[in-house]
């Protein structure tokens, strides 16, 4: 088997280099920061707070961090649903909150982050959690069931 000519080898080093720049330049394209969809959420547990009278303070974090924009389309209506829920379920009233020794205001944080070559979405509040006497048998089964093996969960994440 003959070896390919110097040219031919060049030029096949060339394409190569050629092809891995403009995959990273489409990929750089694709990137998008996470704040677009953070943005949306002050307004939204301004509003729900509001209308359940608690104090709600969000915290950001990480909203300059890039993930690909079709995850940034699917990540929308999930982080809104799990916001609500915290503001709604895991904080509780302010004269709750008092007679517990917190701060009548409670927090939700928001933040994203790089890990280990990933992207971590972390959604915390500093509510009550949940109440294992307030769930179904049925509900607690299937809330602390192992997670799907994209996602890390634990009990203190629930």
């Amino acid at each position: 088997m003959e070896t390919p000519p110097l040219a031919a080898t060049q030029g096949f080093d060339e394409i190569a280099t050629l092809t891995r720049e403009l995959q990273e330049c489409v990929m750089a394209i694709r990137m998008q920061p996470v704040k677009s969809v953070f943005a949306r959420m002050p307004r939204m547990v301004r509003d729900i707070s509001a209308k359940l009278g608690k104090k709600v303070r969000l915290m950001t974090a990480g909203e300059r961090t890039e993930i690909d924009k079709t995850v940034i389309e699917e990540l929308a209506d999930p982080l809104t649903h799990m916001i609500r829920n915290a503001v709604d379920h895991g904080i509780e009233a302010p004269d709750v909150r008092a007679t517990n020794g917190k701060s009548e205001q409670g927090t939700v944080r928001l933040t994203a982050s790089h890990a280990s070559g990933n992207i971590l979405i972390e959604l915390t509040d500093d509510g009550a959690g949940i109440s294992r006497e307030k769930l179904s048998p049925r509900r607690w089964r299937k809330i602390s069931s192992p997670p799907m093996p994209s996602f890390a969960t634990t009990r203190s994440t629930i």
